[in-house]
């Protein structure tokens, strides 16, 4: 991964300290990221790197934030969701963003293919329930 998506003022202090109070282990949130089991130490000695992506799968395991993991509040809290009840999280998109990209190109293109063809199907279906296949479902009020 290119150093851009670095990120190099993580807490791993604040990790540990949070994984500690919710039960989970540093090894587990380093197999959660697809990283040997003493990565996180390895980032806090400076000799390997967490990306973005990464970290935000992190935080959301820790039901936190990214801001929070790297000092950048002392509010632990994840704000209020803004969004539709269906909608991934950022860690979810994240995740998913990760394990594409360990796919290899032919893979790549076969899921895009898969994604393609459910959307067609879909679009299909709704067209002719007299949906609008452009809007989003209507939330229940």
């Amino acid at each position: 991964m290119d150093n851009m998506h670095n990120v190099k003022n993580v807490n791993i202090d604040r990790i540990k300290e949070v994984a500690k109070s919710h039960g989970i282990t540093m090894t587990f949130l380093c197999n959660s990221i697809g990283k040997y089991r003493t990565f996180l130490a390895a980032v806090r000695l400076g000799k390997d790197h967490i990306d973005i992506n990464e970290l935000s799968i992190i935080a959301d395991k820790l039901n936190t934030t990214v801001e929070y993991l790297t000092d950048q509040t002392d509010d632990p809290a994840k704000p209020a969701e803004k969004e539709k009840p269906d909608a991934i999280t950022d860690a979810e998109q994240a995740e998913f963003d990760l394990r594409f990209s360990r796919l290899s190109p032919e893979r790549q293109d076969f899921v895009l293919r898969l994604l393609e063809l459910a959307l067609a199907e879909q679009e299909k279906e709704e067209r002719e329930k007299g949906e609008d296949v452009r809007q989003p479902p209507k939330q229940p009020e």
